[in-house]
């Protein structure tokens, strides 16, 4: 399972941008997206329409995101300033 990536794809201001995250990593990038912008995990699940369990599920890697919950989470990552890349780099 270690091996196992996520192809993300979201499209900002017309522009489609791509890049790879591996699926043991997305509950780490949660955490920090979450830290950083000041959010607990309940004010992040209300932010983006979604339960606190998902949220929840994400952060314990027991699921991952549907393409429509992954343009919401990375517009609200773009939104927030947050590079999820350089957000990658600087925890590993």
């Amino acid at each position: 399972m270690s091996g196992t990536k996520i192809i993300c794809t979201y499209v900002i201001a017309c522009a489609t941008i791509n890049f790879e995250v591996k699926k043991i990593e997305f509950p780490r990038i949660v955490k920090i997206v979450r830290e950083k912008a000041g959010m607990s995990q309940e004010d992040l699940a209300r932010t983006l329409n979604i339960s606190f369990a998902t949220i929840n599920r994400w952060k314990n890697g027991k699921t991952h995101l549907n393409k429509l919950t992954q343009a919401v989470f990375f517009d609200f990552c773009w939104q927030q300033g947050l590079d999820i890349e350089n957000l990658k780099d600087t925890e590993e």
